[in-house]
């Protein structure tokens, strides 16, 4: 076999340019989540969420503290205005280390902190502590839970048993949501999905326009609420433009980072390279049989001067593979065509299933599938195949406007 020089020249020009374009990369795409160069050193939210969590660090002693405050809207649990713009429900489930009663009362604390009366007064906050008993929760009869939450749901073994909701925030709901068919395992999945669709059926009780799902190990940026009702028109807008609907709003906007795909994932890139390659080498086998048919050559004078030609197509999967990892076409057009308003579509899965805006008419089919076995899918899957099955799509706030609690990013 002849290994011509062009063909090493080409050969090296590719490594070059293969080179350059990954130190391109690493130098573009530092402060993308979703590529393999992120650097979480330089996420801004870091020093953001530092600076909020000393802000909501002070808000947090002026709640636990007897003193009445001006700057602490009381909350009387009457009903002024109804019904609200957005229900914020919050999982706090003792079984997840990072839900523990410094990350709740955080979180908490960064949502209502730095509200308007009026802002307030728009939403309505339910807490889900999601224990068997009441009792084995942290937060359960806590003084600063019901400052802040206007209701507060716990499992009970007979909800109709529960405490009287005229007298209390806390409301008890049965902990067999689905009566007991299938009883409750201990799936982390099950358990997620059951405890999603009881916040989700509260929410829909309160007829809120829009609801949210949230977990408590995130800090809200101090214009987190400026920022939702922006985007929540806007959104809103954009779909009708199109003659579409949408699924959901995260509130944080971390996809899936495309360098560590799944199996499916992959296998939609490896259906889109193949025949790409195999286009290029039946067209480099016909223009080398052409050429040599002229000439007379024999089929083992082809085979050997074709040859080193047609490893030069082995750089598509290097090239594609690098394309992958500076984190794909949702990075590359939010990089060189960023999204105005603070929102952008996202066109891979995000990462979890909380942190979610959605819409009220939404819930009721939500709340159905989230409490339907089997329990293979999670919430962020789930609701990922139905934007691709219905042809919905998903919007992100960016940047985001929960941040990760540091003290949790410590643990990790």
């Amino acid at each position: 076999m002849r290994v011509s020089l062009r063909v090493l020249a080409l050969h090296a020009l590719l490594g070059i340019a293969w080179v350059s374009l990954a130190t391109y990369c690493q130098a573009a795409f530092f402060d993308e989540p979703s590529s393999f160069f992120f650097n979480p050193q330089s996420e801004p939210g870091i020093k953001l969420s530092r600076t909020r969590e000393a802000e909501v660090a002070a808000h947090l002693t002026l709640l636990q503290s007897d003193r009445p405050t001006a700057s602490i809207p009381r909350q009387t649990h009457h009903l002024k205005k109804w019904p609200k713009r957005l229900c914020l429900g919050i999982l706090s489930d003792t079984k997840k280390r990072h839900h523990t009663e410094a990350s709740l009362t955080r979180t908490l604390a960064s949502l209502v902190h730095g509200l308007t009366p009026d802002d307030r007064e728009s939403m309505h906050i339910v807490v889900l502590l999601a224990t068997k008993s009441p009792t084995e929760h942290f937060a359960f009869s806590k003084p600063w839970l019901p400052q802040i939450a206007d209701e507060i749901l716990v499992y009970h073994p007979n909800a109709s048993a529960g405490l009287d909701p005229l007298e209390s925030p806390y409301h008890a709901v049965e902990f067999e949501v689905n009566h007991g068919t299938p009883p409750r395992s201990k799936s982390s999945i099950e358990r997620s999905r059951l405890d999603h669709s009881v916040l989700l059926e509260a929410c829909r009780a309160t007829q809120a326009s829009y609801a949210a799902v949230i977990e408590p190990d995130f800090v809200a940026t101090r214009d987190w609420h400026a920022r939702l009702t922006a985007a929540l028109p806007y959104v809103d807008r954009a779909a009708r433009s199109r003659g579409d609907d949408w699924v959901y709003i995260r509130a944080f906007d971390t996809p899936k980072p495309t360098w560590n795909l799944g199996v499916n994932e992959w296998m939609g890139y490896t259906r889109t390279l193949l025949p790409l390659y195999a286009v290029l080498v039946v067209i480099g086998v016909g223009l080398y049989r052409w050429g040599f048919h002229r000439k007379g050559a024999s089929p083992k004078a082809l085979w050997q001067d074709s040859l080193p030609w047609l490893t030069l197509g082995l750089w598509i999967p290097v090239f594609a593979r690098l394309y992958v990892m500076a984190g794909g076409a949702e990075t590359m057009r939010h990089h060189f065509k960023p999204y105005p308003s603070g929102v952008k579509e996202m066109m891979r899965e995000g990462c979890c299933g909380h942190g979610v805006v959605f819409q009220q008419r939404h819930l009721e089919e939500f709340q159905g599938i989230f409490r339907s076995p089997p329990y293979d899918l999670p919430v962020a899957a789930i609701l990922d195949k139905m934007a691709d099955d219905r042809g919905l799509s998903k919007w992100g706030i960016d940047p985001s406007i929960m941040l990760l609690d540091n003290d949790e990013r410590r643990k990790s």
